[in-house]
């Protein structure tokens, strides 16, 4: 048993997460070859170390694999001392692990996440939570979009979101700033397209999330690329979801799956 299980010490503090390698495997291609291409001796262990992670970015993640949710925010909720913008900035960091981690999935739950903490709360990203999305993630990631179009189609004002700069910019990353003055300028030249685009932020819950969506998960193990396909829709429940049985077949490189929906989903070996 102990074989089959890895442990991630992560930070500073060396805090320790352990479960099965074959579904950690399967949700990343960084953990699938981890251990198998590792030359260190902690990989005879089945030990990872990720120090420049973040404890409770890791405990999200591990929450989300086996639970197949993330922990919220408030009273009610698994994290009942975070407010709606501490919780913005957990779900940045969540889509930053992702992408670095070649996790698309739970990107996509950050995504979701992020929608929902502004419509239902109006919760916007501070500026520095921008600054760290546009230092950590490269060109073109679904969440630079979302954080532009939330600024030009849902503000009536942005300057609402550089109050108390000196210069237009000052303090932010120049690439927010290209993306901003490019979405405005689209705005600028299809006036009538833009008006209809605009949403009052009570309309945010209407928007198609998979529009923001990474629509391809990649499973990468003992070498072999496995990839499931799926069709993300605005629903969470509509995401494939697979069983501990099946995500071993899938690390074992012994089965193909395909799906639209959770209640579709297809296994075949």
């Amino acid at each position: 048993m102990k074989d089959k299980l890895m442990t991630l010490i992560v930070g500073a503090e060396e805090t320790h997460f352990t479960w099965f390698h074959e579904i950690l495997s399967f949700h990343s291609p960084f953990f699938a070859g981890a251990i198998k291409y590792s030359c260190y001796d902690e990989s005879k262990n089945n030990t990872v170390r990720m120090p420049e992670d973040s404890p409770d970015v890791v405990r999200e993640f591990m929450r989300w694999v086996t639970d197949h949710r993330v922990g919220g925010y408030g009273l009610g909720s698994d994290n009942p001392s975070i407010d709606p913008w501490t919780y913005w900035d957990l779900m940045v960091d969540i889509y930053i692990f992702g992408n670095k981690y070649g996790i698309p999935r739970l990107q996509n739950v950050a995504i979701n996440e992020i929608i929902s903490l502004f419509t239902d709360q109006f919760a916007f990203p501070r500026a520095a939570t921008i600054d760290k999305v546009y230092e950590l993630t490269p060109s073109g990631v679904s969440l630079r979009k979302l954080i532009t179009d939330i600024v030009v189609l849902s503000h009536d004002n942005v300057e609402a979101l550089i109050d108390g700069q000196s210069r237009f910019g000052e303090g932010f990353h120049p690439d927010f700033i290209t993306d901003l003055v490019k979405r405005l300028y689209r705005a600028a030249i299809d006036d009538k397209a833009f008006k209809d685009q605009r949403l009052e932020r009570s309309q945010w819950g209407q928007v198609r999330r998979c529009m923001y969506h990474v629509s391809e998960v990649a499973a990468r193990s003992n070498g072999q690329r496995t990839t499931a396909y799926f069709v993300t829709s605005p629903q969470e429940e509509d995401d494939l979801v697979l069983t501990s049985a099946a995500a071993k077949l899938i690390a074992e490189g012994d089965l193909a799956v395909t799906g639209e929906r959770t209640k579709d989903k297809k296994y075949s070996k």
